[in-house]
């Protein structure tokens, strides 16, 4: 089970529950003194997927650890920004649905990252949603998706 620590005075930002019944935790690889993530999820390549609202790091985060979880030396940290195709820096939801594709709720709309492994080129706006602030994102068994824009 993986959580985000928000604000974490020590910086530890990122705690994971291990099957020994221990927690460990991370630092922010991309900027430690970041420590405004609010949420995350983890997609089916196991990629942390974390909402950053911090003034000095303010998008979405993701991160790869290597397979080997206590060996930070092999994790890999990137931001994603409207810069890659977000519609907007803050970030609202965050969604995988059962296919893998990432939903990303933003204050200005919805994108859909449709290959996690290589998400810069791959983000799409979806149109109806457009200029819309989203506030949640479900999706069913059937892959049918609901927003909440109001």
């Amino acid at each position: 089970m993986w959580l985000t620590v928000r604000s974490s005075a020590n910086r530890n930002v990122l705690g994971v529950y291990r099957s020994d019944s221990t927690w460990f935790f991370i630092q922010n690889g991309l900027d430690p003194s970041a420590t405004l993530l609010t949420s995350l999820a983890v997609d089916l390549f196991d990629t942390k997927w974390i909402v950053s609202e911090d003034v000095t790091l303010r998008g979405l985060i993701y991160m790869t650890d290597g397979g080997t979880l206590t060996n930070t030396n092999d994790d890999v940290w990137d931001i994603l920004t409207e810069a890659d195709g977000l519609s907007s820096r803050t970030i609202t939801r965050i969604v995988v649905d059962r296919d893998g594709d990432l939903w990303v709720g933003t204050d200005l709309g919805l994108n859909i990252i449709l290959d996690p492994r290589n998400p810069r080129g791959n983000i799409r706006r979806v149109f109806i949603a457009r200029e819309q602030y989203i506030y949640d994102i479900a999706i069913d068994e059937q892959l049918n998706v609901f927003v909440r824009d109001n």
